[in-house]
């Protein structure tokens, strides 16, 4: 929690107010107000408020249950839970990339991602997009990987009447 509150603090503007929305755990307010003093604005829901849309936790909440739904290794009380971190966090970012480029981004809307929708990617990806790049599980491999291959770049992503995205090393 205090490294999730400590990126926040490194991206925020050093002068603006910072607005943070939790439950009422009083830890998140001690950390908070260590890293934000003044410029804190700390929204606290209770528990006890219905959970639904006008929760104002409703965004994370649901983000939450659909990891869980949505990725084997956080499914409760099964023996697909994740017994390495590391593994996890390459499922994880399976499951983002799929999440932001590949699905729609509601299901009435089908031909956007919310990769899309941020500016990120011009167009929708296809699984096969995200299987072209190679994810090295060690850092050991990474190293050799790096020290021994060519500079490999992703394919530029074009849709009609768009400029090309930019291009990214892995």
């Amino acid at each position: 929690m205090t490294r999730c509150f400590e990126v926040l603090a490194r991206v925020c503007d050093p002068k603006a107010k910072v607005f943070v929305g939790t439950d009422e755990k009083h830890t998140y307010g001690v950390a908070l107000k260590r890293l934000f003093g003044e410029r804190l604005v700390h929204q606290k829901t209770h528990s006890s408020v219905p959970r639904s849309y006008k929760n104002p936790l409703f965004p994370i909440n649901h983000t939450f249950a659909m990891l869980r739904d949505n990725l084997s290794r956080l499914v409760r009380r099964n023996w697909g839970a994740s017994k390495k971190r590391e593994k996890l966090e390459s499922h994880l970012w399976i499951y983002l990339a799929w999440r932001n480029y590949v699905r729609p981004i509601t299901n009435r809307n089908h031909t956007q991602t919310a990769a899309m929708v941020a500016g990120l990617c011009p167009r929708m990806l296809e699984v096969t997009d995200l299987l072209a790049v190679r994810m090295f599980d060690s850092k050991c491999a990474q190293r050799r990987a790096a020290e021994s291959l060519p500079r490999y770049t992703l394919p530029t992503l074009e849709a009609p009447g768009h400029a090309p995205a930019k291009e990214t090393s892995p």
